[in-house]
């Protein structure tokens, strides 16, 4: 073999290999961003539907607190109405 088919083939199957390597390295790691972009999107998703679902159990509870007191209330003025009704 002559010294220039040596070279040549020795540094190309080098560089070649070397290049493939990088690029499946690139390859990867833009995989990786793209894979921990999604989950942290999703997560962050999740955690603002846990606030927005906490925050409408805080008010579901006062709402049926205050409509515990207004069925009081009326359970209340019913028996006035009935005690007025039977004096007449």
């Amino acid at each position: 073999m002559t010294r220039s088919l040596v070279i040549s083939v020795l540094f190309k199957k080098e560089v070649v290999m070397t290049w493939d390597i990088v690029a499946g390295l690139i390859i990867l790691l833009g995989a990786a961003i793209s894979i921990c972009t999604i989950v942290a999107n999703n997560t962050r998703a999740v955690t603002e539907l846990k606030c927005a679902v906490e925050a409408l159990q805080r008010s579901m509870c006062s709402t049926d607190k205050s409509m515990d007191r207004l069925a009081e209330k009326v359970e209340d003025h019913e028996h006035r109405i009935i005690k007025l009704e039977d004096r007449m």
